[in-house]
């Protein structure tokens, strides 16, 4: 995945870096996954992967800003992500149905 560091957006402290480059996110929806190690140990690049795909395949890359923090610190469970801050812990084999969930019916 590129990642641009020159956007960044700050929450909890902990630095966001948007991982399509956009400059800012202008009322798009914002996804965060955690791409700490605990979270990295538990298939973060994976669910960063998945949806970047989703967000092509569902022609919403205009409408989601997707993004990476080092830490969430709510890494009991699965990985950590976040969607207009709302606080979701998800596996690799549930990212498709939490992006139809929780990203999809937002915009049907």
């Amino acid at each position: 995945a590129h990642i641009d560091a020159s956007c960044r957006a700050h929450g909890r402290g902990r630095s966001i870096i948007n991982i399509f480059g956009q400059k800012g996110y202008g009322g798009k929806m914002k996804i965060t996954v955690c791409i700490g190690s605990s979270c990295h140990i538990k298939g973060s690049r994976h669910i960063v992967e998945r949806i970047q795909q989703l967000i092509a395949e569902n022609n919403l890359k205009d409408e989601v800003c997707l993004g990476g923090a080092f830490c969430m610190g709510k890494c009991v469970e699965g990985v950590c992500v976040t969607v207009d801050g709302a606080l979701h812990s998800v596996h690799k084999d549930t990212v498709d149905d939490f992006f139809n969930k929780e990203v999809i019916s937002k915009f049907r």
